[in-house]
């Protein structure tokens, strides 16, 4: 072994032990990656029909400051965040969302193509695809010191999940083309709608103040939406193709059968504590 590998050898070690110790603090103490993924400010002031975007998932103010109109984003890469503020002064109606992205919509069928020369019968479409289900609300813990609202108007939290989407119709049926005495045409068939995508589940807000009335939620100084996404509807059924003309025994297509319904998504929760209590 040479003098250079001698040398590196206790480092490499060090390096693998340093990786070691970091992974064990991680799965021991999940609060030290919080502490990693964190934003603190000593005051911030978001000007009226203004926006502050959480690049975190956890943000420590001292003072906050939310202007008429004013809204809070939370970080859309994590499904839970976290907002302790010492004091907050809030105008008209403000919002803190955490709202869940709604699904997409199914990609409608082709139709069937059109038959051509004689005795052939119509072609079957293409089914549409399922929407997709929608995202679940997001997970806030908000814990406020000190609470004042400049306005009558409530402070919005909205952490609703989102709608599911629709299916995608199905495609039409292709006409038969013309039937003879000797042979029958029937139509195409039409296809199936896609199915519905279920409406996600509402997010769950964890609320603590300190210098907070009992009656917070009760008196509407904070109102919360939690509720489930709506569930998206299925597509249409697609035409059946029509009979070739020319004899009596050719048969229109079949519609196509309407997509399944999803489902609601369930409403979510939320807790309020005062410290102490």
């Amino acid at each position: 072994m040479s003098f250079i590998q001698k040398l590196k050898k206790p480092f490499n070690l060090l390096h693998r032990s340093g990786r070691i110790v970091a992974l064990i603090l991680i799965i021991l103490f999940p609060s030290v990656t919080k502490l990693l993924a964190q934003t603190t400010l000593e005051r911030l002031e978001i000007p009226k029909k203004g926006f502050y975007i959480l690049k975190e998932d956890s943000l420590i103010i001292d003072e906050l400051v939310m202007n008429d109109s004013s809204n809070i984003i939370l970080f859309r890469s994590s499904s839970a965040s976290y907002i302790k503020v010492n004091k907050m002064i809030i105008g008209n109606q403000c919002w803190i969302i955490g709202t869940g992205r709604s699904g997409t919509y199914g990609i409608a069928g082709k139709d069937a193509d059109q038959a051509y020369g004689p005795c052939t019968h119509g072609k079957v479409g293409k089914p549409g695809t399922n929407g997709t289900d929608g995202e679940p609300g997001k997970n806030l813990t908000l814990e406020i010191d000190y609470f004042e609202s400049t306005q009558a108007s409530p402070l919005l939290v909205r952490l609703n999940g989102g709608n599911g989407g629709d299916g995608g119709n199905g495609g039409h049926g292709g006409n038969a083309n013309k039937s003879t005495t000797h042979c029958s045409c029937n139509g195409g068939n039409g296809s199936n709608g896609g199915n519905g995508g279920n409406g996600a589940a509402g997010g769950s807000l964890t609320f603590q103040c300190l210098k907070c009335p009992a009656n917070i939620l009760s008196s509407g100084t904070i109102k919360i939406n939690l509720l489930g996404g709506y569930p998206g509807y299925g597509g249409e059924g697609g035409r059946g193709g029509s009979a070739g003309s020319g004899d009596q025994n050719s048969k229109p297509g079949i519609p196509g059968k309407v997509g399944t319904k999803g489902k609601k998504g369930q409403e979510g929760m939320y807790i309020y504590t005062k410290p102490g209590s």
